[in-house]
């Protein structure tokens, strides 16, 4: 989602307001339902702060795929805390929606014979879907990565690991504004090394923040340092949340959806998701080979990369840690076929295979369906 596609600051000629505790809340016409969870910083009840290791090639999103890239010079473990902050709902009406002047300048500017390269770039400047539902706020996350041998000796399993983290002072002093009551991790070979923190142990820390107002962001990228009892940088950026949201969970619906009501829409409509089919196998994995060690293939832009599973590490996984034995291989999608004629019942199809590679010593299956249905377009013009 690139472009505004709804127009939200039409209020369609009506004062539709919500009412919450302390404030009113003029609502957009293309807003079905809004309701406010947080207003003040009081509202805001703190969630337990709670690291986890992670597996990457679990993972497809940008971060960890840029968490990846530091993982393939060695051996690497990874503990995330993912904090969320969500401060109101949405839903956006099911129908009669109001877009925006450039997005249906756009839709007229389309020629009625279809021609990919211009339809594609409906996509690239807007995006290929948009917001049905979802909650504001704002989220952050923290990743550290960690030396695996490093981190055996320490003596540490993998709870006990966690728990440090969520224990070390520095992290509980930053998130609670309080030090930390814990002496247990210090009684290991990390007190001498790295003065009981494991966090100060770590080799990287990726930080991700969504949300809230730019001063505020910019003071939470993450450094190994010291912090004072007295630091509100986390509770700021929770308060500059309330003011500044963004979509941090959502449902969505196609963009072509809203190609109706204007001259030539059904035939545009239907050039579309034409177009939308052959723009999505751009940026799909399934034309990347399978990785060695059971990595998980990612295409970014056209380059196929892959993410290492833990305890495997080298630019294409290929490189074990004496202790990773497995062999097993999770199967992968082949790529989607073309989508059959319409049937009697003005249905279409198209299938995918689970052999790329198909699973293999005991891997997974592939998640999803092999097949797809979709209802025929309809047209009394010849294309």
């Amino acid at each position: 989602m690139r472009g505004t596609v709804l127009d939200n600051s039409f209020m369609g000629g009506d004062c539709k307001i919500e009412r919450q505790k302390r404030n009113y809340y003029r609502i957009p016409a293309n807003i079905e339902t809004y309701n406010v969870k947080v207003e003040m910083l009081e509202d805001y009840n703190q969630q337990e702060v709670k690291a986890e290791k992670v597996n990457l090639a679990e993972k497809s999103n940008f971060f960890f795929n840029q968490a990846s890239k530091a993982s393939k010079q060695k051996d690497s473990e990874f503990y995330r805390i993912h904090q969320v902050v969500a401060t109101s709902t949405f839903k956006v009406k099911p129908s009669d929606l109001y877009i925006s002047d450039q997005f249906l300048k756009f839709l007229h500017s389309l020629p009625v014979e279809y021609n990919y390269a211009l339809y594609r770039q409906i996509f690239q400047l807007f995006g290929t879907h948009y917001f049905s539902s979802g909650t504001l706020g704002g989220t952050y996350d923290l990743l550290f990565q960690y030396d695996r041998e490093e981190l055996k000796t320490f003596g540490l399993e993998e709870a006990q690991a966690s728990y440090c983290i969520n224990q070390d002072n520095t992290i509980y002093t930053f998130f609670y504004n309080r030090e930390s009551s814990s002496k247990t991790c210090g009684s290991h070979s990390i007190s001498t090394k790295y003065e009981g923190s494991i966090v100060k142990a770590s080799e990287k820390c990726l930080t991700s923040v969504k949300g809230g107002k730019s001063e505020f962001t910019a003071a939470l990228a993450w450094e190994k340092k010291s912090i004072s009892s007295g630091s509100t940088t986390y509770l700021d950026w929770v308060n500059s949340t309330i003011e500044n949201p963004t979509v941090i969970n959502y449902q969505l619906l196609p963009l072509v959806n809203l190609v109706r009501g204007f001259s030539c829409a059904v035939t545009k409509r239907r050039h579309l998701h034409k177009a939308l089919d052959q723009y999505m196998t751009e940026f799909d994995s399934c034309k990347c080979s399978p990785c060695p060690n059971n990595g998980r293939p990612a295409l970014s832009g056209t380059e196929c990369t892959c993410i290492c599973q833990t305890g495997t590490y080298g630019e294409n996984c290929e490189k074990r840690a004496p202790d990773y034995t497995s062999d097993a291989a999770d199967g992968h999608w082949s790529c989607w076929s073309s989508w059959t004629e319409c049937d009697a019942t003005l249905k279409k199809h198209r299938t995918r295979t689970c052999n790329n590679p198909e699973p293999q010593r005991g891997g997974k299956d592939c998640p999803g369906s092999h097949k797809q249905e979709e209802d025929c377009t309809i047209s009394i013009f010849k294309e």
